[in-house]
């Protein structure tokens, strides 16, 4: 069986982008997150 990766992009730039990733978490569309640490304006 083949297995697809689903990547949400960019979680700690804007709350309304960590919300909308933290909704795809919780619905089973995401299952990897890729976050941004180091931007001037992360929260």
């Amino acid at each position: 069986m083949k297995k697809l990766i689903v990547t949400a992009d960019d979680f700690g730039v804007f709350p309304s982008v960590n919300q909308g990733i933290k909704e795809a978490i919780i619905n089973g569309k995401v299952n990897s997150v890729a976050c941004i640490s180091n931007y001037v304006d992360s929260v």
